[in-house]
């Protein structure tokens, strides 16, 4: 398979976790972690590079859960928008590639049957940016084409993905899934101790949320 024809990978793991107060990456899930389950997704021909976006603090921890041919890029300041983690994750993706795949560590609903529903669509249609929906909304992995992908580094101050979806409308194709665990995050205690497998994770008590009332 030539690389054009292939994905790079980013996902996005280096935010704070406030609100669930501690490092959403790390987290038991099942006998692995979370980032280890997640990243474990993407482990497929169809993909030739994979890199994840960590914070100075969880950086040690993601790289011992993942195999060596993952690459590890550091986000120095994880408090800033998600969208600075996109733009470090895209400079270390090996030029060209057919598109890149953007997908939040909190985001565990993913599986190889949808990456590999949505690089098919990508190869049928290269110019497009794809994303999978269920029930009408809009979920990751986002996959954009190399040819938009420099349209990530003009994304305004204040502004995410979304910027580009809705500057490049024609070219948004949405495509029908069936697993309602894709829309699905893991942003709370709660979160965590409704979706996380049964093997291995904290107890209930063991997690705390030091700002309950604050959003991040």
């Amino acid at each position: 398979m030539q690389p054009e024809e292939q994905l790079g990978v980013l996902v996005l793991a280096a935010g704070a976790g406030r609100r669930l107060g501690c490092d959403k990456a790390g987290l038991s899930w099942g006998s692995t972690t979370l980032v280890g389950h997640v990243v474990e997704q993407f482990a497929l021909p169809c993909v030739r590079q994979r890199v994840v976006v960590v914070n100075p603090r969880n950086n040690s921890a993601v790289r011992q859960a993942l195999p060596d041919n993952v690459e590890i890029v550091v986000n120095p300041e994880p408090r800033a928008e998600m969208i600075t983690s996109v733009r470090l994750g895209i400079r270390a993706l090996s030029v060209p590639q057919g598109a890149v795949c953007i997908h939040p560590v909190d985001v565990f609903g993913v599986s190889r049957e949808l990456v590999i529903m949505l690089w098919r669509a990508s190869r049928a249609n290269p110019d497009r940016i794809h994303l999978p929906e269920v029930g009408g909304r809009g979920g990751h992995p986002l996959i954009v084409p190399w040819c938009l992908v420099a349209e990530i580094e003009r994304i305004p101050p204040g502004y995410g993905l979304n910027w580009l979806l809705r500057e490049h409308v024609e070219a948004v194709v949405r495509h029908a899934w069936h697993d309602e665990r894709l829309l699905a995050d893991v942003d709370t205690v709660e979160d965590y101790l409704r979706w996380c497998p049964p093997i291995g994770g904290p107890e209930r008590g063991a997690i705390k949320d030091p700002n309950p009332h604050e959003k991040g």
